[in-house]
């Protein structure tokens, strides 16, 4: 599952990431204007809070001049 999750902890279900050949796509929207994301191992799509199970997540650095 692909999750935001917001500076205070709080954490949206954006989509399930499905997997064909080797490639995966997701397009979500989400409310927040600042947020991290992770993707969670989950046993099905609906659950409501991300696991444990972190696969991924996104880091970015940005440069101030």
């Amino acid at each position: 599952m692909l999750w935001a999750v917001s500076p205070q902890g709080r954490s949206v279900n954006l989509g399930e990431v499905q997997v064909k050949n080797g490639q995966a796509q997701v397009k979500a929207i989400s409310d927040m204007q600042t947020f991290g994301m992770i993707v969670t191992a989950e046993p099905y799509f609906a659950v409501t809070q991300p696991g444990d199970e972190v696969v991924a997540e996104m880091l970015l650095k940005v440069a101030v001049n």
